[in-house]
C-alpha cells in the first residue's frame, strides 16, 4: 500500500476514533445529568478527573514513549523481538506506579473525606486509575504501531459497552459505582 494512501486510512480512522470518544463522553456526562443529583454529579466529576490525574502519572510518559519510538523503531524492534519487552516493562512500570499512587490517594480521600465517598466506593476507585492507564499504554502501543482501524473497533466496543454500564448500573440506584464500575469494566475489556 502506498505511503499516500495509508496516511489517508490511518487519518480517517484516527479522525473517526476521536469523533466518537468526544460524542460518547458527552453522551456519558448527560446520563449522568439525567439520573444524579447535582452533588452526586461533582463526586462523579471529580472521581473521574482524579482516577484521570492518577493514569497519566502512573504512565510516567510511558505511553508518549510507545507512540513515539515505536513508529521509528518497528523494524529494528521486530526483528530483535524488543516490541514485547518494552510493552511487558511499559505494563509493569505503569501497573506499578498506578497501584501505588491509587493508594495513596485513597487513604487521603478515606482520612479527610472531601469526596464524602462510602468505603465500598473508595475500594472500587482504586482499579479505576489503574485500568485507565493500561488503557492508555494500549492505545498508544497501537498508535504506535500505526494500527488505527484497530483503535476504532476497540474503542467503538468499550465506548458502547460503557454506556450500557452505566445506564443499567443508574438504572438500578447505584451512583458512584455505576460511573466507577463503567468506566473500569469497559477500559479494562478494550
Amino acid at each position: 500500500m502506498s505511503h499516500k494512501k495509508q496516511l489517508a486510512k490511518n487519518t480517517f480512522y484516527i479522525m473517526l476514533d476521536w469523533a466518537l470518544m468526544i460524542a460518547t463522553s458527552l453522551f456519558f456526562w448527560v446520563i449522568v445529568g439525567k439520573f444524579f443529583a447535582p452533588n452526586e454529579y461533582g463526586v462523579a466529576a471529580s472521581i473521574v478527573q482524579l482516577a484521570t490525574f492518577i493514569s497519566i502519572a502512573g504512565t510516567f510518559g510511558t505511553h508518549i514513549a510507545l507512540g513515539k519510538l515505536l513508529p521509528e523503531f518497528n523494524e529494528k524492534l521486530r526483528k530483535r523481538k524488543l516490541i514485547h519487552t518494552f510493552l511487558s516493562h511499559s505494563i509493569k512500570e505503569t501497573l506499578l506506579l498506578s497501584l501505588l499512587i491509587s493508594s495513596v490517594a485513597v487513604t487521603i480521600i478515606h482520612f479527610h473525606n472531601f469526596l464524602k465517598l462510602k468505603p465500598l466506593d473508595l475500594l472500587l476507585f482504586l482499579p479505576l486509575p489503574i485500568s485507565l492507564s493500561l488503557y492508555t499504554i494500549s492505545w498508544y502501543y497501537l498508535y504506535g504501531l500505526q494500527q488505527m482501524k484497530k483503535l476504532l473497533i476497540t474503542d467503538s466496543f468499550g465506548f458502547a459497552l460503557k454506556i450500557a454500564l452505566l445506564t443499567l448500573l443508574s438504572l438500578t440506584g447505584f451512583r458512584a459505582i455505576a460511573v466507577i464500575t463503567s468506566i473500569a469494566v469497559a477500559h479494562t475489556l478494550i
